[in-house]
């Protein structure tokens, strides 16, 4: 733990007058949870009149504001800088909500409307592998070329404010803007030895920065969000082990748990394979799925929802008739309607989201 975090305002003023000269501290100690590289206060900037956080450490910080500014969209943003007597800080945007960890989504993971929450796992999944994509720099390039030690859920805010409408599928907010990484501290070159780390979430047989090394951290955490359960290092040394914690915690769709399993799998290899890069796997979850008919995946979340069992083509369309006519402003069911249906049902088992048991399909 940084010694940083045992500082009080009147510490702070003595050892850094710079900042109580214009910041006013407004807690009686620093936000969140202890670190190894510093602590985060919250304070009101008397000059420009706006809240922001101070992060305060013993620790040279120029070059976590480095990473902050060359991955700027992807991180908190960075007003200013400040050393003096070998103390050093930086202000920076306040992440308040609905920005929030996915620590605190995991721990108010309910069990409840599990599909959804892949759902919604997937798009934050999306947008952490944008942001690491950025940390990375280009494949080719000698420069850039950076690793983020210790992704794990506290290192990784979300803008929860999740849409309502029942004809969304996809209910985040679009992209970058989703997911911030915080403690650049811990970006380090390739090849450089890191310190600091989760053991939970790091990869357990390497002690240097190396490409997948945060990608294979991502699968950790994304398995965790969207299970509610986080897998250990046995767990992720197989794809059948990866795939038996899925369905140990069940999307209820037989589709979804595999794309979910699969995902993570690939990104808990790219340590042992260059070629998957976060943006290779961005390109792979899309094809996945987000490039699904979003009807189908609310086929989908209602069949998981109520779990009607495996149905006709004809109760299938039954079933689903509410859903439809809500989708699509219908008011009454007539033979077209109803053949509409039916012929979607026939695309999602061609597409292997719904699978036949002679008459019946199920999911």
């Amino acid at each position: 733990m940084s010694s940083a975090f045992f500082l009080g305002v009147a510490d702070i003023a003595n050892l850094l007058p710079c900042l109580t000269d214009r910041f006013e501290f407004l807690d009686a100690g620093p936000i969140g949870r202890p670190s190894g590289f510093g602590a985060v206060w919250r304070a009101r900037d008397r000059l420009l009149g706006q809240t922001v956080a101070i992060k305060i450490s013993d620790s040279d910080l120029k070059g976590e504001v480095q990473y902050c500014r060359m991955i700027d969209g992807h991180t908190v943003r960075v007003y200013d800088y400040f050393e003096q007597n070998d103390w050093y800080a930086y202000a920076m945007e306040l992440l308040a909500e609905p920005w929030t960890t996915i620590d605190t989504l995991i721990a108010g993971h309910d069990g409840r409307d599990m599909l959804q929450r892949y759902l919604d796992g997937f798009e934050i999944l999306d947008a952490t592998l944008a942001a690491l994509a950025q940390i990375h720099g280009a494949p080719y390039s000698r420069e850039r070329r950076h690793v983020h030690a210790d992704i794990q859920p506290r290192n990784l805010f979300v803008w929860w404010q999740p849409g309502t409408s029942p004809r969304e599928v996809f209910r985040l907010r679009d992209g970058r803007k989703l997911v911030k990484v915080i403690d650049l501290g811990l970006t380090v070159d390739r090849g450089e030895r890191h310190e600091g780390l989760h053991a939970l979430y790091a990869l357990p047989w390497r002690d240097v920065a190396h490409h997948g090394h945060d990608l294979y951290s991502a699968a950790i955490v994304f398995l965790e969000l969207i299970t509610g359960a986080r897998p250990c290092h046995h767990t992720m040394g197989h794809s059948a082990r990866i795939m038996g914690h899925v369905e140990a915690h069940s999307s209820g769709s037989v589709a979804i748990d595999f794309m979910a399993a699969e995902i993570a799998n690939r990104a808990a290899r790219a340590g042992a394979n260059a070629a998957l890069t976060a943006g290779r796997l961005r390109e792979e979850l899309a094809c996945s799925v987000f490039d699904l008919p979003p009807l189908h995946l609310l086929v989908l979340r209602e069949l998981a929802r109520y779990q009607p069992g495996p149905l006709k083509k004809s109760e299938m369309a039954e079933f689903l008739f509410p859903m439809y006519a809500e989708y699509h402003g219908w008011k009454n069911a007539t033979v077209n309607r109803t053949a509409a249906i039916q012929e979607d049902v026939l695309d999602m088992a061609d597409a292997c989201l719904l699978f036949r048991d002679g008459h019946r399909y199920r999911f």
